[in-house]
């Protein structure tokens, strides 16, 4: 594929708020999902939906406690769906900066 996408999130522990930049370019998504737990060899099923635009895309969404933990211990990916890769066409393992 000649997709290209980067993530790049802020989370806020005290109120678990996962803010979220989203931009991408050579791919028309059709989805775009937070997936976990999973490493970045393992996959995992879709844990919260990101509402879908043209890129950029932004905004924020709350956290349960236990996608916060699996936030913090780096088990959590970007997965961007496609119509030509329904599975997954760009992946990007969520990493603390």
């Amino acid at each position: 594929s000649e997709g290209f996408g980067e993530a790049q999130l802020t989370y806020d522990s005290a109120t678990r708020q996962l803010e979220y930049y989203v931009s991408y370019d050579g791919v028309a998504p059709i989805r775009i999902d937070l997936h976990g737990p999973a490493g970045p060899a393992e996959t995992a099923g879709a844990i919260l939906a990101i509402p879908l635009s043209g890129s950029p895309i932004s905004g924020a969404a709350t956290l349960t406690p236990e996608q916060a933990d699996m936030l913090l211990a780096g088990k959590l990916y970007v997965d961007m769906h496609s119509q030509a890769y329904a599975d997954g066409e760009v992946r990007g393992q969520i990493q603390k900066q």
